[in-house]
């Protein structure tokens, strides 16, 4: 069969030349069929008999180098981070951890390998695959959210490239002073030939997260790993479904879905060839049920309402703490550089005291020793309950002060800010909300924040007080001094909206129109043999745009006032005065 009939760039296959007889004797022994996948790398074998239940999938291999990896203490601490932080406070049953996701991503992604090396029509992957590539990807499933932690979300959202989940994983990979029992880091057990090591090297593991391919094969590898059809999609879509006992998930046809699984030949914007993940056109539906199960999740969970008022408060609570020390007499403790080594040191818990950077001075101590003082302050959280003892919290207290820990201590008392005001994007001009969003996304959002809060606490103001005069019971329940003193000590109001989850990684999934290529087609060749799925692009940003809402949350006491003396049209209009481009109305019905 040539390259021509399979449509491919002539020049995949020069990248991935064979160099000896051997390979090409290999090559053709997985062509016919005369060489088994699971002979080659044992985690692939489905009638293994050491399993492990990882996900709704069913049950998947487990190894010894599987197990090495999950025993490690980097890989160990994922089983104490919550998946979806507090949700568990809206979504009682939430309580799902980055560990057990991890699995389901490694279980995803060994179906995902025997999908496409079994594909009937395109031979192409099981041609030029290698054992390596599959450790290497089954690697990369296995530690892709080493990086994260409970709130490691709301982080990204203040900052998505300073707090970048995958960048701190990489440099937790790269730690070598963290042992396992034998004496192993993370790395050694990547790298190693031992039994129970995989021998592959650990920057090659890393690349699969990135866009540096070197062989065009590794396309699809990435795509499998981070695109609009990956494999921690297929997990965390119903993995979160089943713990959130919502049925959304549950509407993906996956077992389909990866039997229509195959690969096409694509030439990027730079000119260079890659192999990418494909879809054959008849099972177009079976794909498009993740853009479906997303939306839904997205209206119904991530972005419920109550869940986005936790993530207000957590977010403007890190925000102005992060500030104000950039402010004051510590601010060079927290530049970008800090800010990210303190969080994974005392949040992440990666700690090496022989490190260049930790040792390195600042008058007559170390920066570390500065802020590793300002952790150890001798005001704890007072307070009881299941998230006061996460080092997230913890972190963040120990560096605010004030109306900050007040909403710390709100969130951790389950005391959450209700919603007085929201608009939906889909209402707004595309310049209005791309601004609005991107202003959000800045360090303009706090002035904005600032514009918002004086605007409703002016208007609250003079209606207490003109209120107050004809309303006995206003004067009974003691409302101008519940307004005082609120207003003095705490966050009023404050503003909301999504920055994260418009639009999943990658680019639109290619969809193979006819896939017979036992023969050669009068449209072969070239992009013409495939076509771009049309629903991400066209529909589901709008899609998404109509589920999401520009909020203003209000302190629990507070808000209780603000609906016995205020209108909703009084309101809906010093929100616009505060922020003008909500007044930007789209002029489509």
């Amino acid at each position: 069969m040539s390259d021509q009939a399979l449509s491919m760039p002539v020049s995949i296959f020069a990248k991935h030349k064979f160099v000896n007889f051997t390979q090409v004797k290999t090559a053709l022994e997985r062509l016919l069929g005369l060489r088994r996948l699971e002979d080659e790398v044992p985690e692939l074998d489905q009638w293994s008999s050491n399993k492990i239940n990882a996900s709704d999938m069913g049950v998947v291999t487990f190894t010894h180098r599987i197990n090495s990896v999950l025993e490690h203490p980097l890989m160990r601490r994922l089983s104490g981070e919550l998946q979806l932080g507090m949700l568990d406070t809206v979504y009682p049953t939430a309580t799902h951890t980055r560990l057990q996701h991890s699995l389901g991503v490694y279980h995803a992604v060994t179906q995902y390998v025997i999908a496409l090396y079994y594909d009937p029509d395109n031979p192409t992957f099981r041609i030029l695959f290698d054992e390596t590539y599959a450790k290497r990807i089954m690697l990369a499933a296995l530690i892709h959210d080493i990086g994260q932690s409970t709130f490691g979300h709301e982080f990204e959202e203040i900052d998505e490239e300073e707090f970048s989940h995958a960048r701190i994983g990489e440099e937790i990979i790269k730690c070598e002073h963290i042992k396992d029992k034998n004496g192993r880091s993370l790395k050694d057990i990547i790298e190693h030939n031992d039994y129970d090591c995989w021998g592959v090297n650990a920057t090659d593991v890393i690349r699969l997260f990135t866009e540096e391919f070197i062989k065009p094969i590794e396309g699809v590898l990435h795509d499998i790993l981070d695109g609009q059809l990956d494999a921690d999609k297929i997990d965390f879509l119903v993995r979160d479904s089943v713990e959130c006992r919502v049925p959304y998930g549950h509407g993906m046809d996956i077992g389909r879905f990866l039997r229509m699984l195959t690969t096409v030949g694509k030439e990027e914007d730079t000119g260079e060839s890659l192999i990418r993940l494909a879809v054959k056109r008849k099972g177009s539906a079976s794909a498009e049920g993740f853009a479906f199960a997303r939306y839904q999740l997205y209206q119904s969970v991530y972005w419920h309402h109550t869940f986005r008022a936790v993530k207000a408060m957590l977010t403007t609570a890190s925000r102005q703490i992060f500030s104000k020390l950039e402010k004051s007499k510590d601010k060079l403790l927290f530049d970008r550089e800090w800010k990210l080594k303190s969080y994974i040191r005392h949040v992440i818990g990666i700690k090496d005291e022989n490190s260049e950077d930790i040792t390195k001075d600042i008058g007559k101590e170390t920066i570390m020793n500065r802020i590793d003082k300002l952790m150890l302050k001798e005001e704890k959280i007072e307070w009881q309950g299941k998230y006061f003892t996460d080092k997230t919290i913890n972190f963040l207290w120990n560096l605010s002060n004030d109306k900050e820990r007040e909403l710390l201590r709100d969130l951790c008392e389950r005391n959450y800010y209700k919603r007085v005001f929201e608009a939906p994007l889909a209402a707004l001009d595309e310049e209005a909300w791309i601004d609005l969003r991107t202003v959000i996304k800045s360090s303009k959002r706090e002035k904005l924040q600032q514009v918002v809060e004086e605007q409703l606490l002016n208007l609250l103001r003079l209606a207490i007080q003109s209120k107050s005069e004809t309303r006995e019971s206003l004067a009974i329940d003691n409302v101008i001094e519940t307004f005082t003193n609120i207003s003095g000590k705490k966050y009023s109001f404050l503003i909301d909206l999504p920055t994260r989850g418009w639009t999943a990684s990658g680019d639109d999934p290619p969809f193979v129109i006819d896939y017979k290529r036992r023969y050669f087609r009068a449209d072969a060749g070239g992009e013409e043999s495939f076509e771009i799925g049309a629903l991400w692009t066209r529909h589901l940003g709008a899609m998404m745009r109509g589920i999401a809402y520009f909020r203003v949350f209000c302190e629990p006491s507070l808000h209780r006032i603000l609906t016995r003396v205020l209108s909703s049209k009084e309101i809906t209009q010093a929100v616009l005065r505060a922020v003008p481009q909500l007044k930007r109305r789209s002029k489509t019905k």
